[in-house]
């Protein structure tokens, strides 16, 4: 087994700017909500949106589009709601507590559109060997691609 090469092309023209989200993509997001899930700072639930999406989607893909377009994102989107979530421990220890942030639903799908399409138009940029922007791959999963490596090394070595 050999360490991945290093050899990168970075002549790349994809750009947040060149992205173009569909009414339909947009839709299907907005369908793909969680309509359990509470709101965020906007005071909007996900079931109205999802349930609206229909009546949204074309609206808010122009409204996307134009926020790629300018390289703006409104400031009243990127408010969040931080809670803590217990990890495991005391309770009464601070540190066994994880900050989350609670976004807009808005927010989370503009974020969420955005990833997918940055994936599919950089996915022959990013290396195979790069865990952290691949689907079904982890840190873990990392460690377990080293773990192999160093101990096919050791007993290549005997």
């Amino acid at each position: 087994m050999s360490l991945p090469s290093s050899d990168f092309d970075f002549r790349t023209s994809v750009n947040l700017y060149s992205l173009v989200l569909t009414a339909q993509q947009v839709e299907s997001k907005l369908k793909a909500l969680d309509p359990h899930k509470g709101m965020g700072p906007d005071s909007l639930p996900p079931a109205v949106i999802k349930y609206c999406s229909p009546v949204l989607a074309p609206h808010l893909s122009i409204f996307f589009d134009t926020l790629l377009e300018s390289g703006t994102f409104p400031a009243n989107l990127k408010i969040s709601f931080i809670t803590p979530i217990f990890k495991s421990g005391k309770r009464s220890n601070v540190t066994n507590y994880r900050p989350i942030a609670i976004q807009s639903v808005l927010a989370k799908v503009s974020d969420s559109l955005v990833v997918d399409k940055l994936v599919f138009n950089l996915k022959h940029v990013i290396a195979e060997e790069r865990h952290g922007f691949r689907s079904g791959r982890s840190a873990s999963t990392n460690m377990l691609v080293l773990h192999n490596y160093v101990t096919s090394a050791f007993f290549r070595r005997r």
